[in-house]
Order: structure tokens, then sequence, then C-alpha cells
């Protein structure tokens, strides 16, 4: 509605996530009270509507077999369990600066809080998954799923659903940029012995942010991916081994596991740009789950058995 440069809307956007993340005892109540509430609001609403309507027949899977490792690989475009890791360490500050000291309280919160997003999350993406093949058949089979969902929306709350869709897109990215930055900053700011180190680290953060924005989103996406290929493959071994008990994830099977994942998933990095893609594909074509994207999970699972073994071998010596 008004023709703005991006410089100047990404400068506001990134003072306002400055002001929620720089006020570090209250992001919890913000984002709580406020923002999470109207965002769930908007989804809500379309997916009622959405739902209730009558439409063409439901849209067939086009994915097939590949459907499952299709849709993993696009859930990393969702940044969903690296935010999840790094909010889960504001919790736990955000806890402590609210007086939770004891480790089973804090326990306690935590699980219920992650069980209550995990359900909300697989709630949400159920209910568009279902809205994208209720309405698929009423648009073009080349349709991007931005243009698809924008429709999606206009169709259920009319010319102001494109508005709804704006809202709801700018709160959801406003949350995940508060969680990220303030994470960053509590990491960082341990390092640094000055008061003000935090707020410093936050400013910081959001100028990088105000210069990303700044990209084509064609050109974001493009770098993001082959990091995404590295870091969310870390990640979910990171969540796995913090899952299992402490016997089964020592700090030398932690240590030789990420290694051999982040050089497991080199090769579906250097299958991603075409100057390497000839030289890696034999690699990618001998390696289990390879061709989909996940040649980085059997030599993971191969050097955590192995090293459970050497160090049980080397316990029972002992």
């Amino acid at each position: 509605y008004i023709e703005l440069p991006s410089i100047f809307t990404s400068t506001v956007y990134f003072l306002l996530v400055y002001l929620v993340a720089s006020n570090r005892s209250k992001i919890i109540d913000t984002l709580g009270k406020f923002l999470t509430p109207l965002i769930v609001s908007i989804l809500i609403i379309i997916v009622g509507i959405g739902c209730s309507m009558d439409t063409t027949e439901i849209t067939t899977n086009t994915l097939k077999s590949k459907a499952f490792f299709k849709g993993f690989l696009e859930g990393y475009q969702t940044f969903d369990a690296i935010g999840g890791m790094v909010i889960g360490g504001v919790l736990i500050i955000s806890l402590n600066l609210k007086g939770y000291q004891k480790f089973e309280d804090k326990k306690y919160l935590l699980i219920k809080s992650s069980l209550f997003a995990g359900l909300a999350l697989a709630l949400i993406y159920i209910s568009l998954i279902f809205l994208g093949a209720k309405f698929g058949n009423n648009y073009p089979e080349d349709i991007t799923r931005p243009n698809l969902l924008r429709g999606i929306s206009t169709r259920t709350l009319g010319n102001i659903g494109t508005v709804f869709l704006s809202v709801l897109v700018s709160l959801a990215c406003f949350t995940t940029a508060v969680g990220i930055v303030t994470g960053a900053a509590d990491y960082l700011s341990h390092y640094f012995k000055k008061s003000k180190a935090f707020k410093t680290i936050v400013a910081v953060c959001c100028v990088i942010g105000v210069l990303v924005g700044q990209l084509n989103f064609n050109h974001i996406i493009l770098i993001a991916i082959p990091v995404l290929m590295v870091i969310y493959p870390i990640t979910i071994v990171f969540i796995i081994l913090n899952v299992l008990p402490e016997k089964f994830a020592t700090k030398n099977v932690f240590q030789s596991v990420t290694v051999i994942t982040i050089l497991g998933s080199l090769p579906d990095v250097l299958h991603y740009f075409s100057a390497t893609k000839d030289i890696i594909t034999p690699l990618i074509n001998i390696l289990p789950f390879g061709n989909e994207g996940f040649g980085w999970i059997t030599p993971t699972l191969l050097v955590f058995i192995i090293m459970n073994i050497v160090e049980f071998k080397q316990n029972k010596n002992a």
C-alpha cells in the first residue's frame, strides 16, 4: 500500500525487534501475552473458514514414495528445530530471571511448553497441508506455494485476506527474529564482562538483519539451503543425543558423531552446486539415502554404534 524502499521497512522492523529483545526480562511476556495469541487467532480464522468451504475434489499426492524425504528436507527451511534449540536456551534464562531456581521446576515447565508447542505446530502444519490439498485444484499446477497461500487467504477472507496474511507472516517472522537474536545475545554476552554487552550484541544482530533484508528472497534461500544442509543434521543429532541416557552419549561419542555428521553432510552440500554436482553424484549414489539428501544418516549411525562399543569395552576393562 505504501511505496517505500526495503531499507526503510527493514530498519523499522528491526528497530522493533531491538526494542523487544533488549528488554530481556519481559521477552517471554511480550511474545506469550500479545504476539502469539494474535498469530494463532489469524491462523484459526483462515483455517476455520477454509475447512468449512465447499471445493472441488481434494488434490492427490504427486510426491509418491519420496513424500517423507521431500517433506523432511523442506522442513529444514522452517528453521523450527534450530529455532527450538536456540529459544530453548532463551526459555531457561527467562525462567532463571523469573526466580525459578530448582532444576525439577524448570524441567517440568519446559516439558509442558515443549509438548504444547510441538502439538500446536503439528496442528498448524496439518491444517495448512489440508487447505493446500483442498484448494489446489482451483489453481494452475505450476503455482508457487506462496501464491497458493495468498490465494487461499483471499478465498477465505476476501480482499482483506492479503492484509491478514501479511500481518501473520510479519508477526511469525518477528517472534522468530526476537528469539534468535536474544539467543545469540545470551550466548555471546557471556564472553564479555561489560554490563551493556547484551544490548550491544542485540544491536549488531539487528543491523545484520537489516542488511540481509536488502537481499532478494530467492538469493536468501540460495544462501540458506546449503548452510542448512550442514546445520540441520547437526541439530537433529544434538537433539537425539541429548534425549538419550548419558551413558550412550558421552563426551567422546558426542564429539565423534558430530564430526562425522558434518563430514557426511558435505556431499549433499556439494551436490547442491552445479559446478561439483557431476563429481559428487557417484558418491551420493553409493551412500544409503544419498539420493534423498540424507547421506549423513548411515555414517553417523555407524560411528555412534562403534563409539559406544569402544566406550563399553573401555569401561569394562577399567
